[in-house]
C-alpha cells in the first residue's frame, strides 16, 4: 500500500522525531525539564530509514483525498483559494504524524471547527497584544472578546484531551501494543505517553495537553502558510515554476518511488521556498522576554522586558536586502548564503529558542510542493495579487481575501 505524505514525513525524515514538537509561535515552555528528557531520548534513537515505498497512489492519494484533487483536476484553469485546502492537509498530516490520529477533516463538507477556532483565536491574540488595556487576565475575561477567547481555548484543549484519551484507550488493546513495540520510530504523542522521569513518574494529562495543543497549532498553521505563499509566488512567476518543474522531473523522473536523498536534490525548489518565506514571513512577529538588562540602540532595557522582533520588516529591509521586494530565489545560493548574516533571514526564529521542528516542516513543504507542481500548472490573475494592505499579520501571515490562484492539470 502506497503511503500518504503524512506517513512519509513521520517515518522517513531523519529529523521527524519528538524534536519536532517545539513551536514557531509565541508560547510558553510549560514543562521544559521534561522536554529536555524527551530530547535526550531522541538523541539515543537510531534513525536509519533511507527510502519510501512510493509516492501516494490514486486510492490513498493525498492530493485526491486531502486537497480536493478531483475538484482541482476538473476545473481546467479554475480558481482555488489555497490556504483553506492546504491548512486542512497540514492539520491532517500533523494529526497522523505526531498524534496517531486519523480524521476526515479534509473531506467533510462542513468546515472543521478546530480550523475555525484557530483562525479566530489567532486574531484575538494579536488584538490583545496590541491593546495594553486588556493584557490583564481578570480584565480581559470581563470583555466579550475575552470570554470568547477563553471559550475557544477550552475547545482546543478539549480537542487535544480527546485525542490523548483516544490514544490511551487504543494502547490498552493488545494488538495496538504489539504495533507500538514494532515501531521503529514512536510518534510525538506515544513518546509523551510512554515518557517517565528518573523517579518513574509519567507526565500528567494536563502537561501532555499543553504540549499537544502547541504542536497541533505550530505543526499545521505555519506550514500551511509557507506552502500557500510559495505556491502563490510560483503562480505569479511562471519562469521560476518551470525551473522547479524541470528540477522535479529530473530528480524523480517517471518513477512512482522516491528516496530520502532525492528530496535533498530539490535545491532550486528550496531556494524558492526560502525566498517566499522572506517575502511573506510565515510568522511575521516573534517576541522574547529579556533574561538580563541589555543596551539596545543606546538605551538600557531592563531584565524582564518583553520585546518584539518584526520579522516581516527585517526580511524587507533595504539595508539588509538588495531590491527587497523582488522575488529572487538566487539570493539563497550556497555562495550568497555564505555572505549573509545568520540573523538576516529568520523565518524559523533564531537562537536557542528557534523552531526545533523546522526540518519536519521543510520536509512536508518540499514534498507537498513537488507533488502539486508535478500535477498542476499554476497561474494567478492580476486581480488576485495580494497588496501589502491586504496582508493580515496575525500569529501567522494571512491574506484578507485569501490566497487565490488558477490551477490546471498538466497533460
Amino acid at each position: 500500500m502506497l503511503q500518504s505524505v503524512a506517513e512519509f514525513v513521520l517515518q522517513y525524515s531523519p529529523q521527524s522525531s519528538p524534536q519536532t514538537f517545539s513551536s514557531l509561535v509565541l508560547v510558553t515552555a510549560a514543562i521544559f525539564c521534561i522536554v529536555s528528557v524527551l530530547l535526550s531520548l531522541v538523541r539515543q534513537r537510531k534513525l536509519a530509514v533511507k527510502s519510501v515505498d512510493g509516492v501516494p497512489g490514486p486510492d490513498g492519494h493525498w492530493l485526491k483525498g486531502h486537497l480536493d484533487y478531483e475538484k482541482w483536476s476538473s476545473q481546467q484553469g479554475g480558481e482555488v483559494e489555497l490556504f483553506h485546502h492546504v491548512s486542512l492537509m497540514t492539520l491532517d498530516s500533523v494529526l497522523k504524524c505526531a498524534l496517531s490520529y486519523r480524521t476526515n477533516c479534509q473531506t467533510q463538507k462542513k468546515q472543521d471547527p478546530y480550523i475555525v477556532v484557530v483562525y479566530e483565536a489567532s486574531g484575538q491574540i494579536l488584538d490583545r497584544l496590541m491593546n495594553p488595556l486588556i493584557h490583564n487576565d481578570t480584565i480581559y475575561k470581563l470583555t466579550p472578546d475575552g470570554r470568547r477567547f477563553f471559550k475557544n481555548c477550552a475547545f482546543v484543549h478539549a480537542k487535544a484531551d480527546g485525542i490523548i484519551k483516544a490514544r490511551r484507550k487504543a494502547l490498552q488493546d493488545d494488538e495496538e501494543k504489539e504495533k507500538l513495540r514494532k515501531k521503529k520510530h514512536l510518534d510525538f504523542l506515544d513518546i509523551l505517553l510512554e515518557a517517565k522521569d528518573e523517579n518513574g513518574s509519567s507526565l500528567t494529562d494536563e502537561e501532555i495537553v499543553g504540549e499537544v495543543v502547541t504542536f497541533m497549532f505550530a505543526g499545521h498553521d505555519t506550514t500551511a502558510s509557507v506552502i500557500s505563499w510559495t505556491l502563490y509566488n510560483l503562480a505569479r512567476f511562471p519562469e521560476h515554476q518551470e525551473k522547479c518543474l524541470e528540477e522535479i522531473e529530473e530528480v524523480f523522473g517517471n518513477s512512482s518511488e522516491i528516496e530520502w536523498k532525492q528530496l535533498g536534490k530539490l535545491k532550486y525548489l528550496l531556494m524558492c521556498i526560502k525566498e517566499s518565506c522572506r517575502l511573506f514571513a510565515p510568522v511575521p512577529i516573534i517576541s522574547r522576554t529579556l533574561d538580563r538588562t541589555y543596551e539596545i540602540d543606546g538605551h538600557l532595557v531592563p531584565e524582564g522586558t518583553w520585546v518584539m522582533t518584526n520579522v516581516y520588516a527585517l526580511h524587507l529591509n533595504p539595508h539588509v536586502w538588495r531590491d527587497p521586494k523582488k522575488f529572487d530565489p538566487l539570493r539563497f545560493t550556497t555562495e550568497n548564503a555564505k555572505e549573509m548574516s545568520p540573523y538576516a533571514f529568520i523565518p524559523f526564529s533564531a537562537g536557542p529558542r528557534n523552531c526545533i521542528g523546522q526540518s519536519f516542516a521543510l520536509t512536508e513543504v518540499k514534498l507537498s510542493l513537488a507533488m502539486i507542481i508535478r500535477k498542476f500548472k499554476l497561474s494567478v490573475n492580476p486581480d488576485n495579487y495580494v497588496p501589502i494592505e491586504d496582508m493580515i499579520p496575525e500569529l501567522i501571515l494571512r491574506a484578507k481575501n485569501g490566497i487565490k490562484v488558477n490551477i490546471a492539470p498538466r497533460a
